[in-house]
């Protein structure tokens, strides 16, 4: 079976990213670049899962419109659903940061 092995800095063009890591080692929140990484993974999955749902919504979406079946609105309804959208999206960014902030707290 093969390892995984540690990051290696040298191909990364990165200055910040490698500060970041070596500032978050240092400062003794990880114990190495390779634990930085391994709790860094399971965020971008999550996000990269996230866009792939969004992506498919969409086009799901575009695909009832297509068969005739999308809803009108007007002066009228446009600011409620304005209203239902910013407020789904206020749960959903609270949703995400409680799951990161309880991953991160799990891999401590």
């Amino acid at each position: 079976m093969d390892r995984v092995r540690a990051p290696s800095w040298a191909g990364c063009h990165s200055t910040d990213l490698e500060r970041f890591v070596n500032d978050s080692v240092a400062s003794g929140q990880n114990e190495s670049a390779t634990q930085v990484a391994r709790r860094a993974l399971p965020l971008l999955e999550a996000r990269d899962q996230a866009r792939r749902k969004l992506q498919w919504d969409v086009h799901a979406r575009f695909t009832q419109l297509a068969r005739g079946e999308g809803r009108g609105y007007d002066s009228a309804s446009g600011p409620e659903l304005t209203h239902r959208v910013k407020l789904r999206a206020g749960t959903a960014r609270a949703d995400r940061r409680n799951s990161a902030i309880a991953r991160l707290d799990r891999l401590a």
